[in-house]
């Protein structure tokens, strides 16, 4: 301000004394909001700088902080302990997907200069993730979940479960990849990852054409595909059927079709959606999402949670506030409006579950909170929606209520894991990643980063949309030449 005053004066500019107050006023005003614009970059800053340097990222192996350990290059960890100042020893193959299509969509806003070098080592993690397994006698690209250290072994990815939620999300997070490095190799992984999901659709299918299952849970897909005794070939959880997928099958298989025109990837994507519509006809009592349509609690193919504590199924079982979320967006990000109410539904009963923008971690089906405690992922979710459905009112209230939990320490070890970061839940010393990663998303997403589904020149619909368009053209052509004609004149 006073070197604004100074240059004013040495221009020789004569101001009245009025005017001198109102320029201070003025000049006042702006250092306000400066300054809370600068609060507000404080934290999104150190929060960047998690993204950039945190070692729950593994950048070195060999880093002494990893105790002799040596993770995965590109390796996330999921948790780290600040009272034992140790990391979890679990890599979680969910966080680092979520984290390269964090880092993609910065890069899309002007920060791929930054991130670049951590977005192609995770995602080469990701691809070292993958592997090939035998399904139904096919080879079928599959995803770990996660990497867990066993002594005089080292780390090694668990292969006995393969989730369709992680080949999914981790198909889309290598496509976000592509769209940004151009490297082939992250597109064809992904590619694979892709047929491996409508493979097991169409093995869904097969169940229903021989009637193991009835018609309405045409398009569904399996909760994930197992082998426990070490088997050639794996079995599928025909009759766990995922509710939770609608965030990543738009996302992996609109960006699928997007890239390589091929209508099998939005018929698939399609028909899943249909089955979500379908389900949830089944009732008119549902207030909020079901992970699963399932017969596991003996009463015939129902809505279903699985409560992972007590590994209890049934329709009286809590949901977690994350997966609802992730149904709820996926719904809500859809270009069909039937879907679209349908996710708004939803997003009004979980608004009404927050306290002062928190929630818990999970719920009864009426409701009524667990009492895990809460968790610090589901207010970031409702961040992300509410931008996502351009609902501005409560957005800068609840970035605030984010930015109250975030972790500050300059000390060594926090300066160097879990500064900017997020705990799983506030008050429990546990950093998580998850949390982290898609609490930093909430900040920066806005509807342009949602994958639309592009019309190709090529494509029938097209075709038939730009014939009927130059018939109507050459039709009113031929209207308005006839209208101009000379009326022949009339004889007596």
């Amino acid at each position: 301000m006073e070197w604004q005053v100074r240059t004013l004066l040495s221009k020789g500019l004569k101001m009245t004394t009025m005017c001198l107050l109102i320029i201070v006023m003025l000049l006042s005003s702006t250092v306000k909001l400066g300054s809370a614009q600068t609060s507000s970059d404080l934290h999104f800053d150190n929060a960047l700088e998690w993204v950039l340097k945190s070692k729950m990222v593994v950048d070195n192996p060999s880093d002494p902080i990893y105790d002799q350990t040596t993770p995965p290059m590109g390796g996330v960890f999921l948790d780290f302990n600040i009272d034992n100042g140790q990391f979890v020893r679990r890599i979680h193959v969910p966080s680092a997907a979520e984290y390269v299509k964090l880092t993609s969509d910065l890069a899309k806003i002007g920060y791929e200069e930054n991130v670049i070098t951590r977005l192609k080592r995770v995602s080469d993690f990701l691809l070292a993730s993958t592997a090939t397994v035998s399904l139904d006698n096919r080879t079928v690209t599959v995803v770990a979940p996660v990497w867990l250290y066993k002594e005089n072994v080292g780390w090694v990815p668990i292969v006995e479960e393969f989730y369709t939620r992680d080949t999914l999300n981790v198909a889309q997070a290598l496509l976000q990849a592509y769209q940004v490095t151009k490297f082939d190799g992250y597109a064809s992984k992904a590619k694979e990852l892709l047929d491996t999901a409508i493979f097991l659709q169409s093995l869904e299918e097969g169940e229903v054409e021989g009637g193991e299952l009835p018609q309405w849970t045409s398009g569904s897909l399996p909760w994930m595909m197992y082998n426990y005794e070490a088997h050639s070939n794996y079995e599928v959880t025909f009759r766990d059927l995922d509710l939770s997928l609608t965030d990543v099958i738009w996302g992996a298989l609109t960006l699928g079709y997007n890239i390589w025109r091929d209508e099998k990837y939005l018929n698939s994507r399609d028909r899943y959606f249909e089955f979500i519509l379908r389900s949830y006809q089944q009732s008119e009592n549902v207030r909020y999402p079901y992970q699963f349509i399932s017969d596991r609690a003996g009463q015939g193919l129902y809505f279903a949670n699985f409560n992972s504590v007590d590994k209890e199924w049934g329709p009286q079982e809590p949901f977690t506030t994350d997966m609802a979320f992730y149904q709820a967006t996926g719904l809500l990000i859809n270009e069909n409006e039937n879907l679209k109410i349908l996710g708004r539904k939803f997003l009004n009963e979980l608004s009404l579950l927050q306290k002062g923008f928190y929630f818990e971690d999970s719920y009864y089906p009426d409701g009524e909170s667990v009492g895990y405690g809460n968790a610090t992922i589901g207010t970031g979710q409702y961040l992300a929606v509410l931008k996502l459905e351009e609902n501005d009112v409560l957005r800068d209230r609840i970035t605030e209520a984010i930015f109250q939990l975030q972790l500050h320490d300059s000390t060594d070890v926090g300066s160097m894991v879990y500064n900017g970061a997020w705990e799983w839940s506030p008050g429990s010393r546990l950093v998580e990643s998850m949390a982290t990663i898609i609490t930093i998303h909430s900040l920066i997403i806005s509807p342009s980063m949602i994958p639309k589904t592009v019309v190709h020149t090529h494509s029938p619909i097209f075709l038939i949309g730009v014939t009927l368009a130059i018939i109507a053209m050459l039709a009113s052509i031929i209207f308005l030449a006839r209208s101009k004609l000379p009326k022949p004149s009339s004889r007596k």
